[in-house]
């Protein structure tokens, strides 16, 4: 009897520390996925908006760019219907 009861603890014991290094390892890979997801949405996030801005200092320069030629157009255009 006493012998069954120590048999028993060694098991239970044995079975508990291979349950507890299970739950370990699951909810360490559970936190790196889900780290490496969030990593990965970051990083698109932060592409987003780079592009995002520079796409609208490209296109406020495209423009200052152009402004004085289709004013200079406008300008020969009006002076074209004046008769100038």
């Amino acid at each position: 009897m006493i012998i069954q009861t120590l048999l028993n603890l060694t098991h239970t014991r044995k079975r508990f520390l291979r349950d507890l290094i299970a739950v370990i390892l699951i909810t360490s890979g559970a936190i790196a996925t889900v780290t490496l997801i969030q990593g990965a949405n970051m990083r698109d996030n932060i592409a987003q908006e780079y592009i995002q801005e520079n796409l609208t200092k490209t296109s406020d320069r495209i423009y200052q760019f152009y402004e004085p030629v289709e004013s200079n157009a406008l300008l020969v255009q009006k002076w074209g219907l004046a008769g100038i």
